[in-house]
Formats: structure tokens, C-alpha cells, sequence
């Protein structure tokens, strides 16, 4: 059986999605089987997802997955970089030989990626000293190592990248596509762990608007990005006006869930966490702060110190993170940090769990064919396979898994608590089994 994989958010699942299904049975096979990897109930962003995961998990089997596997928190809620290791080790651990798909808006370039990546792994001097000087210069990680990166290609010249050039290349708009970002780091991972001869790496060009594109009209044929969906379902108060704003616009399945949660207002966002991260931010000593993730670069003691002066004005989180967002500290950094402070995660501990790598493999859902993937992986999957509550108890014991596990039991009660509902028993959470679809695939 061939075997590919897809590291998603799903947040929502749209017509681009499904086309990436479809396109890589075109190349692989009608029989191939598809795994995803996604992210639990909060996003890259370090924002709550739209729909839970389990629900987008059993979207995905119907759209054409076979096999979704959660993400730990640690990892989905981080920076590109930790993101795509994360995933990229976690479907390392599943022991099966696989192709990676992966969306890029210059996917018809992959010497481009190979080539950068191995800048990214070796540092060499003149990068190194570039990267240090202009994030002194006050400048975000990600805007640095592209500029550092740039600088080392123009001082060195290599041939590959003269001839690039040549071709009419911009680097510049290389470095400002999200999803090239992604398959950069995707990339990267696979090339740093050494899993080329496992996982092998394929770009499928983007489909329809940028990532970055908020405008509900399109051309005709022109899919909408995620952002846009985002911004449509969290700006649109009546669930009536969202079904004329969305209908014909994103999967039929996907729209039909998304009505129901919005209907129930159960949707979550980060401004319905404003309450708990406010509290949190008031109480809290300077050495919480500096202890907690991001507080060492002063990040979270600003948002204290603006609370303290302005707490009339700022009304909710967003209007925190909008003060506290500044050319360094981008707004993704931001709330990736008010997320994992609300989640009570340290420094240290994030340290050293994206280190350790993902410890444990779980399944959100699966097909007839994801069934047969499941038993492979019993057989061959490196790290422990936790499908009820009984696997958790089982390996409960071991620290990794319970880390993990407590992280993700966390975020589920978070998000409970912010469309004030009750959170749930302490294994709750994982008392849910992945769900087996029968009539799919």
C-alpha cells in the first residue's frame, strides 16, 4: 500500500484542502492511503481552533484521509520551525516509508528549498554573524534569517543561485509566502533528522487566493484561503447571514458544521479567553513571568505592566496583543505566548519537550484503510499508540507521555471553560477513542 501524509491545521477545512487529496491519489495512486498530521485545539497562531479536533479530524475522513493524528500541544502551538519538526518526527515515528505533500506557492522550485535548508542546518559564518547582527537590530527571527540569508547568497554567489536569479527568482517573495515558509521548515526537519530515505518530500503548488487574503470575492474558480473563511466565521454574528456569505465557498460537510457550532456560539476565539489570561496576567509574580515561555524577552511583563496602566482600555485580548506586538514580537509570537502562559507552560519545560520530540501517537480518526494503517502501526510505530483512556493509563506513567498528555488535558478544559462549559474529568479528554468513519474510504 502506498502511503502518503499531509501536516495540516484544517482551520477550516476548504476546496484547497480536498484538492490536495485528490491530487496526490493523481501522482501516487487512487489506493494511496493519506495520514494527516493536525493540530489539537490550538493552532500555529496560538489561537483557538474553529471547530475541535475531533471534529475537524472527522471531516478530513470524509473528504478523503484515512488516518488523522493529533499533534501535541507543545508542538502545534509553536513557532514554523518547531511546528514542522514536530510533525516531521511524529510521522517518523509511525516507522512507515511514506511521501510528504506539502502545499508552496513555488513549488516548481524544490532545488530552491534544498538548497536553502542547507544553509539553515550548516550556519555558516556569514549567515551566523548577519542573523546576530540584525536581531539586535530589533528585528523578528523570521524576518532576520531571511535577510541573513539573502545577504549570505549575495556575498557567496553560489551558481545555483545566480542562475535563479537569472530565471527572474525573487528571494525577497520567496521568503514572504507562508507556505514556502512551511515547506522550508518541513524541509529542514527532514534533512536535519535524516529521514530523507523515510519521508520523502513533494510540493503541490498552492490553489486559489494567497494565505494572507482576507476578501470574500474572488474570481470565478478561485478557492478562498483560509484566512478569509477565518475572518468570515469569527466577524459574522448571524449563522444565517454566515450561510449566504460561505454557501458554495467551502465543502458542503465542513459548512454544515461549522453553521451548527456557530449557532451554538461554540465556536471559541482568543478574545473569549480574555478573562482568564487578564486574571492570570494580574496575579502573577515577575518571577512567574520571567520563567514562563517568552517572559524571558520581557514579552509577558509588558502585557502586565499595560494591564496595570490601561486595563480600561484594553477590553480584550486582542487589544492586548496589539499593544504588546511590536516589529520583534509579531502578533503570532504573542499569542503563542498569552496561550501557553494560560496553559501554565515554562520555558524549561517547553525547552526541553520540543528536545525530546513527540511522546506519543494518537489517533483522531480513521477509515477502512486507516483501520489496517492502525494495526501497522502497532507493530512498527516507534513511540507508544494512545487510542482510549486505557492506553493512557498505561503509559501514563512514563514522563513524556504524561507531560504531553496533562498539556493536552489543560487545553481542552481551557477551551470548555471559555464557552463556559464544565471541563472535564482528569482523563476525560482522553477517554474519547479515535473515531472509526466505516463508511469511508
Amino acid at each position: 500500500m502506498n502511503v502518503a501524509a499531509v501536516i495540516a491545521e484544517y482551520n477550516p477545512f476548504h476546496h484547497g484542502h480536498a484538492w490536495q487529496y485528490r491530487e496526490i491519489r493523481r501522482i501516487c495512486g487512487e489506493d494511496t492511503a493519506i495520514i494527516n498530521v493536525m493540530s489539537g485545539e490550538f493552532t500555529q497562531r496560538g489561537e483557538p481552533a474553529i471547530l475541535p479536533k475531533f471534529v475537524r479530524g472527522d471531516l478530513a475522513i470524509k473528504m478523503g484521509s484515512d488516518l488523522v493524528l493529533e499533534l501535541p500541544l507543545p508542538f502545534a502551538c509553536s513557532a514554523a520551525g518547531s511546528f514542522a519538526a514536530g510533525a516531521v518526527r511524529l510521522l517518523a515515528a509511525t516507522g512507515l516509508r511514506m511521501n510528504v505533500f506539502c502545499g508552496a506557492e513555488d513549488s516548481d522550485r524544490p532545488d530552491i528549498f534544498y538548497n536553502i535548508a542547507k544553509i539553515l542546518i550548516d550556519e555558516p559564518k556569514i549567515f551566523e554573524d548577519e542573523l546576530h547582527l540584525l536581531l539586535d537590530s530589533g528585528n523578528s527571527f523570521a524576518v532576520a534569517r531571511s535577510r541573513a540569508v539573502i545577504k549570505f547568497l549575495s556575498s557567496l554567489q553560489p551558481d545555483w543561485y545566480l542562475t535563479a536569479l537569472q530565471e527572474g527568482f525573487s528571494f525577497e517573495t520567496f521568503f514572504k509566502s507562508s507556505n514556502n515558509i512551511l515547506a522550508l521548515e518541513y524541509t529542514v526537519a527532514i534533512l536535519r533528522c535524516q529521514l530523507s530515505k523515510q519521508l520523502t518530500l513533494h510540493f503541490l503548488p498552492r490553489q486559489g487566493q494567497a494565505e494572507k487574503d482576507k476578501s470574500l470575492t474572488t474570481a470565478p474558480g478561485t478557492w478562498l484561503s483560509g484566512t478569509a473563511l477565518r475572518q468570515a466565521i469569527l466577524s459574522t454574528s448571524s449563522t444565517a447571514a454566515l450561510l449566504r456569505i460561505l454557501a458554495g465557498k467551502m465543502p458542503a460537510h465542513v459548512l454544515g458544521e461549522i453553521l451548527l457550532h456557530h449557532r451554538e456560539h461554540s465556536i471559541p476565539t482568543c478574545n473569549s479567553l480574555s478573562l482568564p489570561l487578564f486574571a492570570r496576567l494580574r496575579v502573577a509574580t515577575r518571577e512567574e513571568l520571567s520563567c514562563a515561555l517568552g517572559g524571558n524577552e520581557g514579552l509577558l511583563r509588558a502585557a502586565q505592566i499595560l494591564l496595570q496602566k490601561q486595563g480600561r482600555e484594553l477590553t480584550n485580548w486582542t487589544d492586548l496583543a496589539v499593544e504588546v506586538t511590536d516589529k520583534r514580537r509579531p502578533t503570532g509570537r504573542v499569542n503563542r505566548a498569552f496561550c501557553a502562559f494560560l496553559l501554565n507552560i515554562d520555558q524549561n519545560e517547553f525547552d526541553l519537550q520540543l528536545k525530546a520530540g513527540p511522546s506519543y501517537i494518537r489517533p483522531l480518526a480513521y477509515s477502512k484503510r486507516g483501520r489496517y494503517l492502525l494495526r501497522l502501526l502497532r507493530q512498527k510505530a516507534t513511540l507508544p499508540l494512545i487510542n482510549n483512556a486505557s492506553d493512557f493509563l498505561e503509559y501514563f506513567p512514563t514522563d513524556a507521555v504524561r507531560q504531553q498528555g496533562e498539556l493536552c488535558l489543560r487545553a481542552a478544559d481551557l477551551i470548555a471553560y471559555s464557552l463556559q462549559r464544565p471541563g472535564g474529568t482528569e482523563f476525560n479528554e482522553f477517554a474519547r477513542a479515535g473515531k472509526y468513519l466505516s463508511g469511508e474510504n
